[in-house]
């Protein structure tokens, strides 16, 4: 079987093994000090790639090469995900160039593919960005890559770079989609597997909650406010404590962080709450949602765009979803900011001043990415626009 690895990646290789070079003639130290990553990757590939130097990735990589050999598997692709820092945007275009290169002179490697992808947010500086932002999209970039890769059955993870929580949601995506976990400490000669244990989470719930599990799906960022968030689990919930006291609440409230701000608190997914969804509709589950489309309005107006240069083909899509959906107002781009983030088509609800609004993502075969905003005032609640985004998101490959 032709098999996708998806690989977390640190920055060791760049800020211990390579800055740890004392002779600065070194050919490595050399292209490295230069910035010139095709050089540095041409002088990696003189190296055994079982040899310390070259990495955890690399020496990792080797050891699963042997392995699936033996099994009569292929290395088909491997996704680099690496951080949200010059280092590790630095350190992905080096190991997708070693890659590259060795795919050319490896017959073990004659079909593979190579790409790495920034993880947004995923950064030391900020704590909270962290663990809010940076960890929900790392479970959105390794979900992607098993759907691309065409299922759990078809992708293994390498865990053995990057930070020490990327190993936890690796393991917790095995776990809960039957992925293949491996692990490599650096002093070690072989590679740790974490195979998937023989149980399997409860589902119930995303039946029974579809819609609030919906909502946090399409708006992974959004903070829940209280009163929103109790409507889901009955009429008598009316403060913190007769929701820590609802059974259903207390059996998923492991995938919600819950914070207080001025005596009033607000719920928003986490990371453990997007990879149960993700098992979810791996196993065929899918969101429920009813959409009546509005009847048009008579103030309808063509899509308007600014002066930016957009990706190509966007202002052809933007009008095919407006004359394909007669009940949508109008379609406004919005500002070039978080464009590098936009890994695919798409739609989710943001709030803005907090007015929820619906947001599509369009990207080029480049992956130059640009957002616009769908607009229709009859959307005059929250269920609405919830149903509208999926509504356009199960059509988002027609237009």
């Amino acid at each position: 079987m032709d098999k996708t690895l998806i690989c977390t990646v640190g920055t060791s290789f760049f800020n211990v093994n390579l800055e740890k070079i004392t002779d600065q003639f070194d050919p490595l130290y050399v292209a490295y000090s230069k910035k010139d990553w095709k050089g540095l990757a041409q002088e990696m590939l003189k190296t055994d790639p079982h040899e310390r130097m070259l990495g955890a990735e690399i020496n990792t990589i080797e050891l699963i090469l042997e392995s699936i050999e033996k099994k009569g598997d292929r290395l088909e692709s491997i996704i680099f995900l690496v951080s949200d820092t010059q280092d590790g945007a630095n350190t992905g275009l080096v190991l997708q160039e070693y890659f590259d290169q060795r795919a050319m002179r490896d017959e073990r490697l004659a079909i593979l593919k190579v790409k790495h992808w920034t993880v947004e947010d995923l950064q030391p500086q900020d704590p909270q960005l962290f663990k809010r932002s940076g960890l929900i999209n790392l479970v959105r970039c390794i979900a992607k890559a098993i759907k691309e890769a065409g299922g759990a059955t078809k992708v293994f993870i390498d865990a053995t770079g990057g930070y020490k929580a990327q190993i936890a949601i690796a393991v917790m995506f095995g776990q809960a989609l039957g992925v293949d976990v491996i692990y490599k400490h650096e002093s070690f000669g072989n590679i740790i597997d974490f195979p998937p244990m023989p149980v399997s989470l409860d589902f119930h719930y995303f039946e029974l909650y579809n819609d609030l599990f919906n909502r946090c799906y399409l708006s992974a960022f959004e903070t829940i406010p209280f009163e929103d968030l109790a409507q889901y689990f009955g009429d008598n919930i009316l403060d913190y404590n007769d929701l820590q006291k609802n059974a259903d609440f207390s059996n998923i409230k492991l995938f919600f962080e819950a914070e207080q701000i001025n005596g009033k608190y607000f719920f928003s997914i986490n990371h453990a709450g997007l990879i149960y969804i993700e098992a979810a509709q791996q196993r065929g589950m899918q969101f429920v949602a009813t959409f009546i489309p509005p009847e048009p309005s008579p103030k309808r107006t063509p899509p308007k765009f600014t002066d930016d240069h957009f990706p190509k083909g966007f202002k052809e899509y933007s009008d095919k979803i407006w004359s394909s959906e007669p009940w949508i107002d109008s379609i406004r781009s919005l500002p070039y900011d978080r464009q590098r983030g936009i890994a695919e088509r798409g739609f989710y609800v943001e709030r803005r001043d907090g007015i929820p609004m619906i947001v599509g993502t369009y990207r080029d075969t480049k992956h130059f990415g640009a957002r616009f905003n769908i607009q229709c005032d009859r959307l005059d609640n929250i269920a609405k626009i919830y149903a509208a985004t999926m509504y356009l998101n199960s059509k988002k490959d027609e237009y």
